[in-house]
């Protein structure tokens, strides 16, 4: 079957193994506010696909407490509360609006983790990022990796890094 076909590979040089094809998200999410997404959702349909994806061999899940104002990531935590370790969930804080306006201080990060948390119903994310942040906010922020390293010596993350909105936003 399809399950057997996919094919997992290491995540950069990290633990994690994932599956090749993986579920972005952001779709899932729905509207909300100025975050116009990709329009309506149902949840129930929302659910089954990513329990679908799941079923095929789709082990990585990327979300974002951004999207959908949370909802991607609630759907998320609602469709693998009894199976969490069966899939790898990446989810990223620091946007705030559609607008363009972010947040990498060590407190808004690790208030949108904890939140992301409980969204996603449980006691560890295998990846959190920071998304899309500006260098000179990486630079003003050295407190925010402190954090993300106690965070992740506490166990509440397994790695964590940048998600760029292009390779070019890094230079």
């Amino acid at each position: 079957g399809l399950r057997e076909q996919m094919k997992y590979r290491q995540l950069g040089n990290t633990d994690l193994i994932i599956s090749e094809i993986g579920f972005g998200a952001w779709g899932i999410g729905g509207s909300n506010n100025d975050d116009i997404a990709y329009g309506k959702t149902d949840d129930q349909v929302s659910i089954e696909t990513l329990r679908y994806a799941l079923d095929r061999g789709v082990t990585f899940y990327d979300t974002s407490d951004f999207y959908g104002g949370g909802k991607s990531e609630t759907l998320i935590g609602q469709a693998f509360k009894s199976n969490r370790r069966d899939v790898i969930l990446a989810t990223k804080g620091g946007m705030v609006n559609a607008k363009g306006v972010r947040f990498i201080d060590r407190k808004y990060i690790e208030e949108s983790l904890y939140s992301s948390l409980q969204r996603l119903r449980t006691d560890y994310i295998d990846l959190y990022q920071l998304l899309s942040p500006t260098l000179k906010s990486l630079y003003q922020n050295p407190e925010t990796f402190e954090f993300l390293e106690s965070a992740k010596k506490q166990g509440l993350i397994r790695e964590y890094g940048i998600s760029l909105e292009s390779p070019t936003q890094g230079f």
